[in-house]
């Protein structure tokens, strides 16, 4: 049997056997202070003790197999990829709660994937206009005045739904084959079940994504946008500042909405002959990116708050109190509707970064990778291959220009040798 210590503020697992005679003793730390917890934990690796002691694979139920793999992964990934795996945890504990992790087989994936593609996803209700309330008075009806006055009642509009598409079921099987390779290291299920499942020919059409969104700012419209954003009348001067600054410098730099808002800081500034941003993007990458002279005239002329809460490493986009913004979405909105721009959104500002490198600076696709931070080329091929399009355009209404323009030849008449 094991036992429970607590060493300082955390409890851990001790348990004292016996091998060919000698004494032996194996400890384990339950990374928790809550007494109810721990020995909860310690309940789960006597049942893996157990069946290791037969040579039995020890495999738990998939509810607590996902919060240990969540627990040992709080300590080495970003809290927006925890965020990410509880929100896809929300789908897939309810469908395999019944089940341990090694049990789980392609048929089970299946039918979880049957089951996501007929549940709605979000859920898009428009609502009418709410109107007076009727009240009964001896058998008639009269409508109750409150002192406000309410518009006449509409009618209510059918409530449409927002179904579940292939990417986040996709999302899903990602986080669960994360899960699972972690639970092949433990020693309790196969790690390659959920990629063989997605890897197959019917599954990987099924499940394949959605055509990438191609929307970017011209050139007139980002004119437009940034005078909208320049001439910016809610809230304070700070936030007129920093908000122009961190929409033109998503557009000079293509830095995602988190690498800018949160986690650009001025050490990872460098100014000089040659300047550029040290980023820290997704997977905990390290990548350069240089700065053209409009983004170095941005930072040179940031202002810096007087209060600062860490003086070595504080944001360079950052409230007059140092502390960050959640996001800048309702300010980038307001100025797309003071400039009649639709439909245009932050990420939608990186991607005009990445459009004027291939059209205006004649980028090749290999730079856009590494400047954008891409995995692979195929990613940046994809996500800017309508690009290709469009230069088809611009060479055949070039093409026509020039022969509107060249001089008409002169068409002389086959005539017919004399014999």
């Amino acid at each position: 049997m094991a036992s429970l210590a607590k060493k300082g503020n955390v409890y851990h697992g001790r348990h004292i056997y016996y091998e060919n005679g000698e004494r032996r003793e194996k400890t384990k730390t339950f990374r928790t202070g809550d007494q109810r917890l721990a020995y909860q934990r310690l309940a789960e690796w006597e049942k893996e003790l157990e069946a290791s002691k037969f040579g039995e694979n020890y495999s738990p139920e998939f509810t607590d197999a996902s919060r240990r793999w969540i627990n040992a992964k709080a300590f080495v990934v970003k809290p927006t990829t925890i965020t990410r795996y509880e929100t896809s945890l929300k789908q897939l504990n309810p469908f395999f709660k019944d089940k341990r992790l090694g049990d789980i087989t392609p048929a089970d994936l299946e039918r979880f994937e049957n089951k996501r593609r007929r549940d709605p996803g979000k859920r898009l209700a428009r609502h009418g206009e709410r109107g007076t309330r009727v009240l009964k008075d001896n058998g008639r009806q009269k409508a109750k005045t409150t002192k406000h006055k309410r518009r006449p009642t509409k009618p209510r509009q059918a409530k449409t739904f927002a179904f579940v598409t292939g990417s986040s079921i996709r999302r899903d099987f990602a986080c669960l084959s994360a899960l699972m390779t972690y639970g092949a290291r433990q020693g309790w299920c196969r790690k390659d079940l959920v990629s063989e499942y997605v890897g197959q020919d019917d599954k990987r059409k099924s499940l394949k994504a959605v055509n990438p969104r191609t929307r970017y700012l011209s050139h007139s419209e980002q004119s437009r946008l940034l005078l909208s954003a320049a001439g910016r009348t809610q809230g304070s001067e700070w936030d007129r500042r920093m908000s122009l600054a961190a929409i033109e410098l998503s557009i000079e730099t293509g830095l995602r909405k988190d690498e800018l808002l949160h986690q650009l800081v001025w050490p990872d500034v460098q100014i000089g002959r040659r300047p550029e941003f040290a980023v820290r993007g997704k997977g905990d990458k390290v990548r350069r990116v240089p700065l053209t002279p409009r983004a170095l005239e941005i930072v040179t002329a940031l202002p810096i708050p007087t209060k600062r809460p860490n003086d070595v490493g504080h944001l360079i986009i950052c409230r007059e109190n140092g502390r960050p913004y959640g996001d800048m979405d309702k300010a980038l909105a307001e100025a797309c509707k003071r400039a009649k721009i639709p439909d245009f959104t932050w990420h939608d500002l990186r991607r005009t970064c990445g459009c004027r490198l291939l059209q205006d600076r004649r980028f090749q696709m290999v730079q856009v990778r590494d400047w954008m931070g891409h995995e692979s080329v195929e990613t940046t091929e994809r996500h800017y291959a309508f690009l290709r399009v469009e230069d088809l355009h611009l060479a055949l209404e070039r093409s026509e220009d020039e022969k509107a323009a060249a001089p008409s030849a002169e068409v002389l008449p086959l005539r017919r040798r004399k014999t």
